[in-house]
């Protein structure tokens, strides 16, 4: 029986105890200097993966890459900055390294001001958003400049050193934790949804293929004292009297409105509600009073009355199904929107 476990069990992987991103800083920092042409004689496989990592980056800004890395130099935590990687004295990469945080204030601008300060021409600097997490939006991403290099772009880069049978021990345990966090986010494709834990990356993984086949929507994690939610919203509608969305939480579906004059909060959600609750059987929806009518500017009026996830005879979520049942809900409340 001893033996079995010992089979059957996870080796312990480093990576798992150091999820922060100082921890994964020091990771790129280091699988990027074996790039520099001396370390070949050190690992040559790690040497060509490094190189194929940082010809990845030039291919991500569409800038010619160096014929060599002669000289390669990583620069941790000046100004600010994650990781500057300084190629040939010629070329800097700005690493803005994110985990499970997104970009803030003014700080891509500042890191590419730095850089440029620093004597790099504008067209030699390589400004890299590097997120291994997920994160909802990237539009202000590429309006600083910035190019995204994902989980999946990483994954490829290390299964490139996998396949030319790089055996570092510190490479193959970040390789595994990276991939176990890609299987946790694409689990909702596999697991039967009363599998799925609150909070978790499934969620995360659903909901991104939300935002692929709606073509919109925002999702987050929403904090609150019972541990908070994971959060999907979408189709906001605009009328005279104020705007409406549709608003996932988790397992659950709303219809919420949001009102900023206080004085008229109390009278739209009770207006609302009841034309929602009295307009559903229209449209074969089971539209159900919430456990209770909240105040404040975003409020829920009705709740489906059931999880409007659709399953196959496996129990795993039916996409396809579940999209349909949206596709009443935003009919239902576009003609509520254009009746009233």
């Amino acid at each position: 029986m001893k033996g079995k476990f010992l089979m059957e069990s996870k080796a312990p992987n480093i990576f798992t105890f150091a999820t922060s991103e100082l921890s994964q800083d020091a990771f790129i920092g280091w699988l990027a200097s074996w790039a520099q042409k001396s370390n070949h004689n050190h690992d040559e496989g790690l040497n060509e993966t490094a190189v194929y990592f940082l010809n990845k980056m030039f291919d991500a800004r569409n800038i010619q890459k160096p014929e060599s890395y002669k000289k390669v130099e990583v620069v941790k935590q000046n100004k600010n900055i994650d990781v500057l990687i300084i190629i040939n004295d010629e070329y800097a990469i700005i690493v803005e390294d994110k985990v499970n945080t997104s970009n803030h204030s003014n700080q891509l601008k500042r890191y590419f001001d730095e850089v440029k300060n620093k004597n790099f021409k504008p067209q030699n600097i390589i400004p890299i958003y590097f997120k291994t997490g997920d994160q909802s939006d990237y539009s202000d991403i590429e309006k600083k400049g910035y190019s995204r290099f994902s989980r999946q772009d990483f994954l490829n880069v290390l299964e490139h050193g996998n396949q030319l049978g790089v055996r570092n021990a510190i490479f193959i345990d970040y390789h595994k934790y990276l991939e176990s966090i890609e299987k946790e986010v694409n689990s909702y494709a596999t697991l039967p949804i009363n599998e799925w834990q609150p909070r978790s990356r499934s969620w995360i993984g659903f909901f991104i293929e939300l935002q692929k086949q709606l073509g919109e929507g925002i999702w987050k994690y929403v904090p609150n004292p019972g541990g908070g939610f994971m959060s999907f919203l979408w189709h906001w509608k605009e009328d005279k009297n104020c705007p409406k969305f549709l608003h996932l939480e988790e397992e659950k579906l709303c219809f919420k409105i949001e009102v900023t004059d206080k004085s008229k909060q109390a009278g739209l959600r009770n207006d609302w509600s009841y034309k929602l609750l009295n307009s559903e059987k229209k449209f074969g929806l089971d539209i159900q009073k919430p456990e209770r009518l909240g105040k404040g500017i975003y409020m829920t009026v009705a709740v489906l009355g059931s999880d409007y996830r659709q399953t196959n005879k496996e129990g795993r979520i039916d996409i396809a199904a579940t999209i349909a049942i949206f596709k009443s809900a935003e009919r239902f409340m576009d003609t509520l929107c254009d009746n009233f």
